[in-house]
């Protein structure tokens, strides 16, 4: 073989070393892109771990489409998580802190594991009649609070069909919007539209934004 022969061919060897080290670099980026769907999003940024008992101070500002503010409440909110023992998912307990008016009424919710169909049972204590109540599921979703108990429970991963709306890249993160549809008839939404946002990995993504559309 001449020379000229055995440098013709190691360019060919060349050639196709290049090609087929761009083609494996490609392959998983765009194989990994496919896989993501919307339960793999929420998955992977909305059940992180919770801790087993949360304390927060919460405040919703409710405006118009005008941006002017229409209501605004804020609560400290008690979660303990029971990992399902007995069927038990979460106790929540709600006490408002403001505006004056509302001072005094409180809430307690009970969750229960799909599985075991147990409806969640739903207390509130009215400070104007000092009086404790437990509502069914239309008083729960009809409550003149500005929210009802969904608002303020984390949602169990099958309590929703989870689908990728948009992906779209912003401030060196991606944003995936994505829509949630209850599963229960009884739910207070008709459909959940959520925003999540990741930075470097999967471990650095969160709910950054939710719309809530209610069942007409």
């Amino acid at each position: 073989m001449t020379t000229d022969g055995v440098s013709a061919n190691m360019s060919k060897i060349s050639n196709f070393l290049v090609v087929s080290c761009i083609a494996l670099f490609l392959w998983p980026v765009s194989g990994y892109a496919q896989e993501v769907d919307g339960l793999a999003v929420v998955e992977q940024c909305y059940f992180k771990y919770w801790g087993e008992d949360q304390r927060t101070n919460l405040v919703f500002t409710m405006r118009n489409k005008a941006g002017k503010v229409t209501k605004k409440r804020s609560y400290v909110r008690f979660w303990k998580d029971y990992r399902g023992e007995g069927d038990l998912v979460s106790k929540l307990m709600l006490f408002t802190t403001g505006p004056p008016e509302y001072f005094g009424n409180n809430l307690l919710r009970t969750t229960y594991s799909l599985e075991s169909q147990k409806p969640a049972e739903l207390w509130i204590y009215l400070r104007r009649f000092q009086s404790v109540t437990r509502l069914s599921v239309r008083e729960e979703n009809n409550l003149n609070w500005g929210l009802n108990s969904e608002d303020l429970t984390i949602r169990q991963l099958s309590e929703d069909t989870h689908s990728l709306l948009s992906t779209e890249q912003k401030g060196g993160g991606t944003v995936y919007k994505i829509k949630s549809v209850p599963t229960v008839p009884s739910s207070a939404y008709g459909k959940i539209v959520s925003y999540f946002e990741k930075q470097d990995s999967w471990d650095d993504c969160a709910l950054n934004a939710r719309d809530r559309k209610s069942v007409v």
